[in-house]
C-alpha cells in the first residue's frame, strides 16, 4: 500500500459529507461559474444522527471510525502519518475561518499532529464553499496529521481561476493535490488534462455524490477519482 492511498481517501471523503459534518458548517449555493463542489453537507446545527453507528458529532462518523474502516489505522500504528508529504487542497472562495475551524475540529476529536496549514489566496464570501473548504482541510489532516497542508483559495469557481489554483498548488511543492469539486463532463474538457499530466504529483478528485453522472476533472485519465454515489 503506497502513501498516496490515504490521500485518495482525503479527497473522496466528500462522500461522508452528510455523515461527517464539518466544524462549523454552513449552507449555501455554490452552483455558479460552471464548476461546483460535489458535496452537499448538512450545516453543523442541523446534522442529525445516522443509523450506521456513528460515534462523532451528532451521530456522524468520527475520524477514528473512517481510519479503521479503510485500514489506515495500520499505517498510522506503524508511524506512517504523512510526514514528508505536502497536500494541497484547492477550493474556490475558501473560508475566512479555516484556521479556527481546523482547531475546533482537532480539539473535538483530539487529533494530534505536526503538520502545518498554509493558506494561499484571499478567502471570498460563499458559505457552501466555506463548508467544503473546512471539510477538505479537516479530513485531510485527520487522515495524515503529520503532512503539511497548503490551502489554495481560488478567487472564484470559474474554470480559469480553479485551474490556475491547481497550478499554484503544484508550484507550492505539493506532492498530492486534492480537489473536491467538478462539473458535468463537457466537450473540450480534455484541453484541461495538461494541468494534471505532471510527474511526481498525485492528483485526487471527488467523483460526485448521488450518482449524478460523469464529472470532470474526475474523468481525466491523469487523476485518481475517489468517491461515488452516496
Amino acid at each position: 500500500m503506497t502513501p498516496p492511498y490515504r490521500f485518495v481517501l482525503a479527497s473522496g471523503l466528500g462522500l461522508f459529507g452528510l455523515l461527517c459534518p464539518s466544524v462549523p458548517a454552513q449552507a449555501g449555493d455554490p452552483n455558479q461559474g460552471g464548476a461546483f463542489p460535489l458535496v452537499t453537507a448538512f450545516p453543523r446545527g442541523t446534522a442529525s444522527p445516522n443509523s450506521n453507528g456513528g460515534t462523532g458529532y451528532a451521530g456522524s462518523f468520527a475520524p477514528q471510525q473512517i481510519i479503521q474502516a479503510y485500514g489506515l489505522n495500520q499505517l498510522q500504528s506503524a508511524g506512517d502519518l504523512g510526514q514528508g508529504q505536502t497536500i494541497a487542497i484547492v477550493d474556490a472562495y475558501g473560508s475566512p475561518t479555516i484556521q479556527s475551524d481546523l482547531s475546533a475540529f482537532n480539539s473535538y476529536y483530539n487529533i494530534q499532529g505536526t503538520g502545518t496549514l498554509k493558506v494561499v489566496g484571499t478567502a471570498g464570501s460563499n458559505s457552501n464553499w466555506a463548508l467544503e473548504t473546512s471539510l477538505d482541510v479537516e479530513w485531510a489532516h485527520a487522515i495524515a496529521p503529520d503532512a503539511n497542508i497548503v490551502l489554495v483559495q481560488a478567487a472564484s469557481n470559474s474554470n480559469a481561476n480553479l485551474y490556475g489554483a491547481v497550478n499554484t498548488a503544484v508550484s507550492s511543492g505539493a506532492t498530492v493535490v486534492s480537489m473536491s469539486w467538478g462539473a458535468t463532463e463537457f466537450s473540450g474538457a480534455t484541453t484541461f488534462d495538461s494541468n494534471f499530466n505532471l510527474p511526481k504529483v498525485t492528483f485526487v478528485v471527488s467523483s460526485g455524490d448521488s450518482g449524478r453522472g460523469v464529472n470532470y476533472p474526475a474523468a481525466s485519465p491523469y487523476v485518481t477519482a475517489g468517491g461515488g454515489p452516496l
